[in-house]
């Protein structure tokens, strides 16, 4: 879910999404706004979706064009692309966290980010533990990351960091 101009929008595991909007109390549904099975997510005002091909091993970083109610591709490459990984939003970056690489049996502890403004990727600290599926959020130039190590089980209190 995010919340984008003052609405919430869901994602649920179609290509389909829904918006709910507080002024009419209602919610409504967009066919086109993801792209299927993509993580979607808000930096600096701008809807963007990140996807993760592992049998292509790449992962595609598109950004939602609001006037024209489209998906526009920013970058594919073969870096960030982990399933269940965590994905999270500070500043100009969306940062990728843990997850799975393809062909891996292991989950990671990597960590790396997207500048949304110079459009590459940057190398940061891995973390303490390896993690799958874990959740994660952003505030006071920190990074917190909660739950599911190595196992991906969901016990979000019992394992916790703090990137910087």
């Amino acid at each position: 879910m995010i919340n984008f101009h003052d609405q919430v929008y869901a994602f649920p595991e179609t290509s389909s999404a829904e918006r709910y909007d507080p002024v009419c109390n209602g919610w409504s549904k967009y066919a086109n706004l993801c792209p299927n099975s993509a993580m979607v997510t808000v930096v600096r005002g701008q809807i963007y979706a990140i996807k993760f091909n592992t049998s292509t091993k790449k992962s595609t970083i598109s950004r939602y064009n609001v006037e024209l109610c489209s998906w526009e591709t920013v970058l594919s490459s073969h870096q960030g692309c982990r399933k269940e990984s965590c994905v999270v939003t500070a500043g100009n970056h969306l940062y990728v966290i843990g997850g799975k690489p393809p062909q891996a049996s292991e989950y990671v502890a990597k960590a790396e980010r997207f500048d949304t403004v110079e459009k590459k990727w940057e190398e940061i600290a891995d973390m303490q533990q390896a993690r799958c599926c874990a959740c994660g959020v952003a505030t006071q130039g920190k990074i917190f990351v909660a739950g599911s190590n190595k196992t991906c089980e969901m016990n979000l209190l019992s394992s916790k960091e703090v990137l910087k």
